[in-house]
């Protein structure tokens, strides 16, 4: 008889000594923890303008201060995301896959501090989750190696990226006008989590996790770009949008949405919670896949002009 994948000695044996427990998949190194951001996230203490629909049907554009919701947008630093992999070894025999969305256990470490050489933390390594578990690899004696990748959901983050925007007219003022601006890229960050696995969050809109609860559209989650409503009743309602054309804001009994004097008032800086001029949605909200079940939200804000 051969020495059991358990651990245990067998003299003379075709497999005559096996150190481990090798029914048991662990490590066979230490962790590698790399950082996927570039740089830190830059950052924003702008108003963001939405549109207000509690009040139907007098809806308006209203500035929300940084920290009201919808306007989150915390600042994080580079560290706070990462990237683990490692492999790990067991008998083909007893091999399982894990699941997307397994957290990584601090078991696995081994002796690994959550900290950066010059004493920076980083979140504790069991907050990574399981993103993709990769090929394997067969080292002999019916033991294989199978590498795995962890990572962590990445928090809110801001990018810089030139765009170019056709701003609105203002009725008895000025014509519509496009020009090339400085405009900031909001990354939020999804898990989809059906089965519940992830333990550290909660449901959308309370928190990032998503499931079939939520679908992948609950109410909220796509921010819609600026639009520009025409002077009429119901405008919001009917969908009755400013001719792209012209775009001109105007007041008056019926005033288009937003009007031409409270677009006039941001770009002074009134109205807003720190007197300086608000942003708007350039591009509505886009989603992609980043990394196993965790989804990447892209929102585009310009300042006004």
């Amino acid at each position: 008889m051969s020495a059991p994948y358990t651990g245990g000695f067998a003299p003379g044996s075709w497999q005559f000594a096996v150190d481990g427990n090798f029914y048991s998949c662990d490590p066979c190194g230490p962790p590698r923890i790399t950082f996927p951001m570039k740089g830190d996230s830059v950052f924003s203490d702008a108003d963001v303008v939405f549109l207000y629909t509690g009040a139907a049907p007098n809806y308006s554009y209203v500035p929300y201060p940084l920290g009201t919701y919808p306007n989150i947008q915390p600042w994080s630093s580079n560290q706070r995301t990462f990237i683990i992999e490692q492999d790990f070894m067991v008998a083909i025999e007893a091999y399982r896959p894990l699941p997307l969305n397994t957290p990584y256990s601090w078991l696995w470490a081994i002796g690994w501090q959550s900290q950066l050489e010059n004493g920076q933390p980083i979140p504790e390594l069991f907050y990574a989750l399981l993103v993709e578990e990769g090929p394997t690899e067969d080292m002999g004696q019916g033991i294989i190696k199978v590498s795995r990748r962890f990572a962590t959901p990445p928090p809110t983050r801001n990018e810089v990226e030139q765009f170019t925007y056709t701003y609105p007219g203002i009725e008895n003022g000025r014509l519509s006008f496009t020009r090339t601006i400085q405009s900031r890229i909001q990354y939020d960050y999804f898990l989809f989590d059906d089965f519940g696995i992830y333990p550290y969050g909660s449901e959308f809109p309370a928190g990032f996790i998503l499931n079939s609860s939520t679908g992948l559209y609950p109410p909220g989650l796509i921010v819609p770009a600026q639009n520009y409503y025409a002077p009429t009743a119901d405008a919001v309602i009917q969908n009755y949008f400013l001719p792209s054309d012209t775009l001109i804001l105007s007041d008056g009994a019926t005033p288009s949405i937003p009007s031409a004097s409270q677009w006039l008032d941001w770009i002074l800086g009134n109205g807003t919670s720190n007197g300086e001029i608000p942003e708007i949605c350039a591009e509505s909200s886009c989603m992609r896949r980043w990394m196993g079940n965790i989804y990447e939200r892209r929102t585009r804000f310009i300042q006004v002009l």
